[in-house]
């Protein structure tokens, strides 16, 4: 039993790392890996990516040290990401905000989030050099199937967004007239104009 909890979580960690997490978690619940929560949250996918990209036990092992070599690093990254966050967040929430703080904060919530991605990419690559060339192919499809479902879900809500006509924008003159703007335009959703 905790050897099956310690593969469902490597292999969440693994999608996760791979940037495939929201197109394989169906997969993984139907194998028996995730739990099937996962299955009802998502049930509209039908793809079984880890299947396509078959991993061998020996990929699982080595993928599983590569992601234990690479923790701390990885969380020692996410926790200076947290700090610089609400750092740059009470510099902004102060009372009387200094310019310079607020940019200086933005510059270290930046740099985090640049150690941040930068963790991910060393696990990325290292994952990446165990799967054939075959696994690679199978990954980047995959990938770009998640890119498109991504634009699509996007293009969707901004159709469901939409109320009477066109949203607001410089191109289509409704943000031209101050008049216009302030009279028919909310400023954000749910907040009435004055």
């Amino acid at each position: 039993m905790n050897k099956m909890m310690f593969d469902k979580k490597l292999f969440s960690l693994i999608l996760s790392a791979l940037g495939v997490v929201g197109i394989a978690a169906p997969g993984l619940a139907q194998s028996g890996v995730v739990p099937a929560q996962a299955e009802a949250q998502q049930p509209q996918r039908d793809a079984d990516p880890l299947g396509s990209i078959d991993l061998t036990p020996e990929q699982r092992q080595q993928i599983r040290a590569a992601m234990d070599e690479t923790k701390a690093d990885r969380n020692l990254a996410n926790l200076r990401l947290r700090k610089a966050r609400l750092a740059y967040d009470e510099a902004l929430d102060a009372d009387n905000p200094s310019e310079e703080l607020v940019e200086q904060r933005a510059r270290e919530f930046g740099e985090a989030q640049a150690g941040v991605m930068r963790a991910r990419a060393v696990l990325e690559l290292r994952i990446r050099r165990l799967l054939t060339p075959q696994q690679r192919i199978r990954l980047h499809e995959i990938r770009l199937a998640q890119r498109e479902n991504q634009r699509l879900r996007r293009m969707e809500q901004r159709v469901n967004n939409q109320s009477n006509g066109p949203m607001p924008n410089r191109r289509n003159g409704l943000m031209s007239n101050p008049a216009v703007r302030k009279n028919t335009l909310p400023r954000r959703p749910g907040v009435v104009n004055p």
